[in-house]
């Protein structure tokens, strides 16, 4: 049988280290209750405007895949940035309300092919801005964007199916 002395050392060991892990939950809290009480309160029917950051993965590059997002999300509302990333995937950042992002990633999940091209998905990934990632780029820094697309000079011969 321990001793008291160590069986209150071992409480004490890990007692601290919930402890720690109360005071993050604790804090994550205030520091989200802080935001809240900082924001503006949404008057009736107004949506709350969120940017939302993605890397799309699958047959996205060289197959016209940045423009017919891009397009796919004005027509949805949105305003939207896509670019290259050296791994072949690309990066996205979309701006507007939940569920209409929310649709237009699940059409890029669900369509199949998007493109007379061949753009197809294979897997879409959020980050969040607290990821500390290069994944999450503001619209203005994106290659392609819903205020520059028309700008390009793409081919014509493509259709979109989103």
């Amino acid at each position: 049988r321990k001793s008291s002395t160590e069986e209150g050392y071992f409480f004490f060991k890990r007692g601290k280290r919930q402890m720690i892990n109360v005071s993050l939950l604790l804090w994550s809290c205030l520091l989200l209750l802080i935001g809240y009480m900082n924001s503006e309160p949404l008057s009736k029917g107004q949506e709350e405007i969120l940017n939302r950051y993605f890397v799309v993965k699958g047959n996205v590059q060289n197959v016209m895949f940045r423009q017919t997002v891009i397009r796919a999300a004005i027509k949805r509302g949105l305003v939207a940035g896509a670019s290259n990333l050296k791994d072949n995937s690309v990066a996205l950042t979309l701006v507007g309300s939940f569920e209409l992002i929310e649709e237009l990633i699940l059409d890029l999940q669900n369509k199949g092919q998007l493109n007379s091209w061949g753009a197809k998905v294979r897997d879409v990934v959020e980050y969040f801005p607290f990821d500390d990632t290069h994944f999450t780029i503001d619209v203005s820094e994106h290659q392609v964007t819903s205020d520059n697309v028309n700008s390009f000079n793409w081919r014509t011969n493509v259709q979109m199916y989103i």
